[in-house]
């Protein structure tokens, strides 16, 4: 995944402090931003992309492994995916390739992926 972490929008309110140097582009120097997406470096950012890329694989009919959070598995297609963070590998049978190519299409309309 390319930019994990700004894929998840966060559900509540954060501010932070803008930058150095964006003072030129008419901030105040006591001005502050409300984030909407994740970003690296919030503690947050991990479980909210976590929850969204979960939420998504869900939509395609996977379904977590239970007791092992990075695994999760569609057994109607045969497929098997373990993943850290933005780190995925797909498995599956080689007779099986037309459904990973399909899955594939499918993560490149959501996210970005290289």
């Amino acid at each position: 995944m390319v930019n994990a972490f700004p894929n998840a929008t966060i559900p509540y309110t954060v501010y932070c402090s803008i930058p150095e140097g964006i003072e030129e582009y008419g901030f105040g120097p006591d001005a502050c931003f409300i984030l909407e997406k994740a970003l690296y470096g919030l503690a947050e950012s991990p479980r909210l992309w976590y929850d969204l890329f979960v939420m998504r694989m869900e939509d395609y009919s996977f379904e977590l492994v239970p007791g092992i959070d990075c695994l999760i598995v569609n057994m109607d297609l045969y497929l098997l995916m373990i993943f850290y963070v933005d780190d995925i590998r797909l498995i599956y049978e080689r007779d099986r390739e037309d459904q990973a190519i399909l899955f594939n299409q499918y993560l490149l309309s959501n996210f970005e992926v290289t």
